[in-house]
Protein backbone atom coordinates (compact mmCIF):
# COMPACT_ATOMS: atom_id res chain seq x y z
CA UNK A 1 0.00 0.00 0.00
CA UNK A 2 2.83 2.27 0.83
CA UNK A 3 4.33 1.41 -2.50
CA UNK A 4 1.14 2.49 -4.22
CA UNK A 5 1.16 5.77 -2.44
CA UNK A 6 4.76 6.24 -3.27
CA UNK A 7 4.05 5.53 -6.94
CA UNK A 8 1.09 7.81 -6.93
CA UNK A 9 3.15 10.53 -5.32
CA UNK A 10 5.91 9.91 -7.81
CA UNK A 11 3.55 10.16 -10.75
CA UNK A 12 1.95 13.21 -9.24
CA UNK A 13 5.34 14.87 -8.86
CA UNK A 14 6.20 13.94 -12.44
CA UNK A 15 2.84 15.30 -13.62
CA UNK A 16 3.40 18.52 -11.72
CA UNK A 17 6.89 18.76 -13.12
CA UNK A 18 5.66 18.20 -16.64
CA UNK A 19 2.96 20.80 -16.20
CA UNK A 20 5.47 23.18 -14.65
CA UNK A 21 7.84 22.59 -17.49
CA UNK A 22 5.00 23.04 -19.98
CA UNK A 23 3.92 26.23 -18.33
CA UNK A 24 7.50 27.47 -18.16
CA UNK A 25 7.97 26.68 -21.83
CA UNK A 26 4.68 28.35 -22.69
CA UNK A 27 5.61 31.44 -20.74
CA UNK A 28 9.08 31.45 -22.28
CA UNK A 29 7.67 31.15 -25.77
CA UNK A 30 5.03 33.78 -24.99
CA UNK A 31 7.68 36.10 -23.62
CA UNK A 32 9.87 35.68 -26.67
CA UNK A 33 6.86 36.21 -28.99
CA UNK A 34 5.80 39.25 -26.99
CA UNK A 35 9.31 40.68 -27.17
CA UNK A 36 9.42 40.03 -30.90
CA UNK A 37 6.00 41.56 -31.39
CA UNK A 38 6.90 44.61 -29.31
CA UNK A 39 10.13 45.01 -31.21
CA UNK A 40 8.28 44.78 -34.52
CA UNK A 41 5.68 47.22 -33.22
CA UNK A 42 8.40 49.65 -32.16
CA UNK A 43 10.02 49.28 -35.56
CA UNK A 44 6.66 49.91 -37.24
CA UNK A 45 6.13 52.91 -34.97
CA UNK A 46 9.55 54.21 -35.89
CA UNK A 47 8.77 53.72 -39.59
CA UNK A 48 5.42 55.43 -39.17
CA UNK A 49 7.11 58.30 -37.30
CA UNK A 50 9.61 58.71 -40.13
CA UNK A 51 6.77 58.60 -42.67
CA UNK A 52 4.90 61.15 -40.58
CA UNK A 53 7.95 63.44 -40.50
CA UNK A 54 8.36 63.00 -44.26
CA UNK A 55 4.66 63.73 -44.83
CA UNK A 56 4.89 66.74 -42.52
CA UNK A 57 7.81 68.05 -44.54
CA UNK A 58 5.93 67.41 -47.77
CA UNK A 59 2.93 69.20 -46.30
CA UNK A 60 5.09 72.18 -45.39
CA UNK A 61 6.56 72.19 -48.92
CA UNK A 62 3.05 71.98 -50.35
CA UNK A 63 1.91 74.90 -48.15
CA UNK A 64 4.87 76.97 -49.29
CA UNK A 65 4.11 76.15 -52.92
CA UNK A 66 0.45 76.95 -52.23
CA UNK A 67 1.41 80.39 -50.87
CA UNK A 68 3.64 81.00 -53.90
CA UNK A 69 0.87 79.90 -56.25
CA UNK A 70 -1.66 82.09 -54.44
CA UNK A 71 0.68 85.06 -54.82
CA UNK A 72 1.05 84.28 -58.51
CA UNK A 73 -2.72 83.94 -58.84
CA UNK A 74 -3.23 87.32 -57.14
CA UNK A 75 -0.59 88.88 -59.38
CA UNK A 76 -2.21 87.32 -62.45
CA UNK A 77 -5.60 88.62 -61.29
CA UNK A 78 -4.14 92.11 -61.10
CA UNK A 79 -2.62 91.73 -64.55
CA UNK A 80 -5.94 90.43 -65.91
CA UNK A 81 -7.77 93.39 -64.30
CA UNK A 82 -5.27 95.85 -65.80
CA UNK A 83 -5.55 94.19 -69.22
CA UNK A 84 -9.33 94.26 -68.97
CA UNK A 85 -9.25 97.94 -68.04
CA UNK A 86 -6.90 98.70 -70.95
CA UNK A 87 -9.13 96.66 -73.26
CA UNK A 88 -12.18 98.62 -72.09
CA UNK A 89 -10.31 101.90 -72.62
CA UNK A 90 -9.13 100.82 -76.06
CA UNK A 91 -12.66 99.68 -76.91
CA UNK A 92 -14.03 103.05 -75.84
CA UNK A 93 -11.27 104.84 -77.75
CA UNK A 94 -12.04 102.70 -80.79
CA UNK A 95 -15.73 103.58 -80.50
CA UNK A 96 -14.80 107.26 -80.22
CA UNK A 97 -12.50 106.94 -83.24
CA UNK A 98 -15.23 105.14 -85.16
CA UNK A 99 -17.63 107.93 -84.24
CA UNK A 100 -15.07 110.53 -85.30
CA UNK A 101 -14.45 108.57 -88.50
CA UNK A 102 -18.18 108.56 -89.25
CA UNK A 103 -18.31 112.28 -88.47
CA UNK A 104 -15.29 112.92 -90.70
CA UNK A 105 -16.81 110.85 -93.47
CA UNK A 106 -20.05 112.81 -93.16
CA UNK A 107 -18.07 116.05 -93.13
CA UNK A 108 -16.07 114.87 -96.16
CA UNK A 109 -19.29 114.00 -97.97
CA UNK A 110 -20.74 117.40 -97.05
CA UNK A 111 -17.60 119.19 -98.25
CA UNK A 112 -17.57 117.16 -101.46
CA UNK A 113 -21.23 118.01 -102.01
CA UNK A 114 -20.55 121.67 -101.25
CA UNK A 115 -17.56 121.58 -103.62
CA UNK A 116 -19.78 120.09 -106.29
CA UNK A 117 -22.42 122.76 -105.65
CA UNK A 118 -19.75 125.49 -105.69
CA UNK A 119 -18.37 124.16 -108.97
CA UNK A 120 -21.83 124.09 -110.46
CA UNK A 121 -22.49 127.59 -109.13
CA UNK A 122 -19.09 128.76 -110.40
CA UNK A 123 -19.83 127.27 -113.79
CA UNK A 124 -23.20 129.01 -113.85
CA UNK A 125 -21.54 132.26 -112.72
CA UNK A 126 -18.90 131.91 -115.42
CA UNK A 127 -21.61 131.38 -118.00
CA UNK A 128 -23.51 134.35 -116.61
CA UNK A 129 -20.30 136.40 -116.58
CA UNK A 130 -19.60 135.46 -120.18
CA UNK A 131 -23.13 136.42 -121.08
CA UNK A 132 -22.81 139.70 -119.21
CA UNK A 133 -19.41 140.35 -120.76
CA UNK A 134 -20.91 139.79 -124.19
CA UNK A 135 -23.72 142.17 -123.36
CA UNK A 136 -21.24 144.61 -121.87
CA UNK A 137 -19.15 144.58 -125.01
CA UNK A 138 -22.26 145.29 -127.02
CA UNK A 139 -23.19 148.08 -124.61
CA UNK A 140 -19.68 149.54 -124.85
CA UNK A 141 -19.85 149.54 -128.63
CA UNK A 142 -23.29 151.13 -128.60
CA UNK A 143 -22.14 153.62 -125.96
CA UNK A 144 -19.10 154.59 -127.99
CA UNK A 145 -21.29 155.01 -131.06
CA UNK A 146 -23.69 157.05 -128.98
CA UNK A 147 -20.89 159.28 -127.69
CA UNK A 148 -19.63 159.68 -131.29
CA UNK A 149 -23.06 160.67 -132.53
CA UNK A 150 -23.52 163.09 -129.62
CA UNK A 151 -20.07 164.54 -130.30
CA UNK A 152 -20.83 164.95 -133.97
CA UNK A 153 -24.25 166.48 -133.37
CA UNK A 154 -23.02 168.85 -130.67
CA UNK A 155 -19.84 170.04 -132.41
CA UNK A 156 -21.79 172.11 -134.90
CA UNK A 157 -23.56 174.10 -132.16
CA UNK A 158 -21.58 174.30 -128.91
CA UNK A 159 -18.13 172.88 -129.70
CA UNK A 160 -16.29 169.92 -128.25
CA UNK A 161 -16.18 171.28 -124.68
CA UNK A 162 -19.98 170.87 -124.31
CA UNK A 163 -19.75 167.06 -124.82
CA UNK A 164 -18.90 166.30 -121.19
CA UNK A 165 -21.83 168.42 -120.01
CA UNK A 166 -24.19 166.48 -122.24
CA UNK A 167 -22.93 163.15 -120.88
CA UNK A 168 -22.33 163.79 -117.18
CA UNK A 169 -24.42 166.79 -116.20
CA UNK A 170 -27.68 165.97 -114.35
CA UNK A 171 -29.11 169.23 -115.64
CA UNK A 172 -29.06 167.86 -119.21
CA UNK A 173 -31.68 165.16 -118.56
CA UNK A 174 -33.79 164.51 -121.63
CA UNK A 175 -36.73 163.57 -119.44
CA UNK A 176 -37.17 166.78 -117.52
CA UNK A 177 -40.60 167.36 -119.08
CA UNK A 178 -41.80 163.76 -118.51
CA UNK A 179 -43.98 162.60 -115.62
CA UNK A 180 -42.07 161.48 -112.50
CA UNK A 181 -41.86 157.64 -112.19
CA UNK A 182 -42.48 155.61 -109.02
CA UNK A 183 -39.40 154.62 -106.92
CA UNK A 184 -37.52 151.56 -108.13
CA UNK A 185 -34.49 149.73 -106.67
CA UNK A 186 -32.04 147.29 -108.23
CA UNK A 187 -28.33 146.42 -107.91
CA UNK A 188 -25.06 147.13 -109.65
CA UNK A 189 -23.91 144.23 -111.85
CA UNK A 190 -20.65 145.64 -113.21
CA UNK A 191 -18.44 148.72 -112.81
CA UNK A 192 -16.23 150.03 -115.63
CA UNK A 193 -14.14 152.92 -114.36
CA UNK A 194 -12.10 153.07 -117.58
CA UNK A 195 -15.10 154.09 -119.66
CA UNK A 196 -16.84 155.86 -116.80
CA UNK A 197 -20.07 153.87 -116.48
CA UNK A 198 -21.68 150.98 -114.62
CA UNK A 199 -24.26 148.30 -115.51
CA UNK A 200 -27.52 147.98 -113.54
CA UNK A 201 -29.71 144.92 -113.22
CA UNK A 202 -32.73 146.60 -114.83
CA UNK A 203 -34.01 146.86 -118.39
CA UNK A 204 -36.99 147.65 -120.53
CA UNK A 205 -39.41 145.38 -118.59
CA UNK A 206 -38.63 147.52 -115.50
CA UNK A 207 -39.79 150.65 -117.33
CA UNK A 208 -36.25 152.03 -117.36
CA UNK A 209 -35.61 154.74 -119.95
CA UNK A 210 -32.67 156.74 -121.16
CA UNK A 211 -32.10 159.66 -118.84
CA UNK A 212 -33.39 157.94 -115.70
CA UNK A 213 -31.36 159.00 -112.65
CA UNK A 214 -30.30 156.37 -110.08
CA UNK A 215 -28.65 157.07 -106.73
CA UNK A 216 -26.06 154.43 -105.75
CA UNK A 217 -25.67 153.25 -102.12
CA UNK A 218 -22.74 151.27 -100.72
CA UNK A 219 -23.58 149.73 -97.34
CA UNK A 220 -26.29 152.34 -96.86
CA UNK A 221 -24.05 155.30 -97.73
CA UNK A 222 -24.78 157.34 -100.88
CA UNK A 223 -21.93 157.45 -103.39
CA UNK A 224 -23.61 159.76 -105.90
CA UNK A 225 -25.83 159.50 -108.96
CA UNK A 226 -25.71 157.97 -112.43
CA UNK A 227 -27.71 158.65 -115.59
CA UNK A 228 -29.03 155.84 -117.81
CA UNK A 229 -27.69 156.01 -121.37
CA UNK A 230 -28.43 152.59 -122.89
CA UNK A 231 -31.11 149.97 -122.13
CA UNK A 232 -31.92 146.47 -123.37
CA UNK A 233 -34.26 143.72 -122.18
CA UNK A 234 -32.39 142.82 -118.96
CA UNK A 235 -29.73 145.46 -118.16
CA UNK A 236 -28.91 149.12 -118.66
CA UNK A 237 -25.70 151.17 -118.79
CA UNK A 238 -25.49 154.42 -116.82
CA UNK A 239 -22.84 157.16 -116.75
CA UNK A 240 -21.31 158.56 -113.56
CA UNK A 241 -22.57 162.02 -112.79
CA UNK A 242 -20.50 164.81 -111.32
CA UNK A 243 -19.20 164.15 -107.81
CA UNK A 244 -19.70 160.37 -107.93
CA UNK A 245 -17.31 158.39 -105.67
CA UNK A 246 -16.03 155.89 -108.25
CA UNK A 247 -13.39 154.40 -105.97
CA UNK A 248 -16.00 153.05 -103.52
CA UNK A 249 -18.63 151.57 -105.84
CA UNK A 250 -18.74 147.82 -106.39
CA UNK A 251 -20.88 144.96 -107.63
CA UNK A 252 -23.96 144.36 -105.49
CA UNK A 253 -24.36 147.99 -104.42
CA UNK A 254 -27.96 149.26 -104.33
CA UNK A 255 -29.29 151.56 -107.07
CA UNK A 256 -32.49 153.57 -106.39
CA UNK A 257 -34.28 155.49 -109.15
CA UNK A 258 -35.06 159.02 -107.98
CA UNK A 259 -36.90 160.52 -111.00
Amino acid sequence: MNNNKAQALFFFIIFISVISLGLAGFYFISYKYENKTRKETEEQLDILKKEKDALQKQLEDVNREKIILEDKVNENDKIVAELKERLDMETQAKEVLMGEEDSLQNELFRIQQETKDVKETLLAKNEELARLQKRLNAVILERNELRKRISESSSSDNGAEDLDKIVVSPESSVRENKQKKPPFSTEVLLVNEEYGFLVLNAGLPNNVERGDIFEIFHKGVSLGRVSVEKINDTICAADFLKGFKKDQVGEGDIAKRIN
